[in-house]
């Protein structure tokens, strides 16, 4: 149960951290 609690916790780490990414290069490229 932690473990899944685990892993799902770091995918949805990443996807906000890609979408933040993102986010900042299209500002950037305004």
């Amino acid at each position: 149960m932690m473990l899944i609690f685990a892993i799902a916790a770091t995918a949805f780490f990443q996807l906000g951290l890609c979408f933040f990414c993102f986010y900042m290069k299209q500002s950037r490229t305004t």
